[in-house]
C-alpha cells in the first residue's frame, strides 16, 4: 500500500516538471507538434507499465511514470491553451463576439 501512495506521488509531482518542457516545445515547435510527441511518450508509458508490474522486481513500476507525466501534463497544459486559439480563430473568420463559454460548455460535455 505505500508503495502505491508513493507511486502516486511520483506522478503528481512529474506532472509539475513536465509542465515546462512541454511549453518549451510548444514554444520550439508549435502545440499541434507538441501535443502529439506528449501523447506518443505517455501512450509508451502507459505500455510500459504491462511490463512495470512485475513482482519479481516491484520498483519496476516507477519506469514509466516520467513518460506517463508527459501525456496528463501535455493535455492540461496544451489542450486549455489550444480552446483559447480555436476562439480566436472563430472570431477572427466570423467576426461575432467570442464564444469561450460555448466551447468549454462543448468540451466538457462531449469530452
Amino acid at each position: 500500500m505505500a508503495r502505491m501512495v508513493f507511486y502516486g506521488k511520483c506522478l503528481c509531482y512529474r506532472f509539475f516538471l513536465v509542465i515546462p518542457i512541454v511549453s518549451w516545445m510548444a514554444n520550439k515547435w508549435g502545440k499541434r507538434k507538441a501535443f502529439i510527441i506528449s501523447t506518443v511518450l505517455s501512450i509508451f508509458g502507459y505500455a510500459l507499465k504491462w511490463y512495470g508490474f512485475n513482482p519479481e522486481n516491484p520498483w519496476l513500476i516507477f519506469m514509466p511514470i516520467p513518460l506517463m507525466s508527459f501525456g496528463i501534463g501535455g493535455l492540461f497544459t496544451l489542450m486549455l491553451s489550444m480552446t483559447a486559439d480555436v476562439c480566436d480563430l472563430d472570431e477572427l473568420n466570423n467576426g461575432m463576439p467570442r464564444k469561450e463559454g460555448d466551447f468549454c460548455r462543448n468540451i466538457l460535455a462531449y469530452g
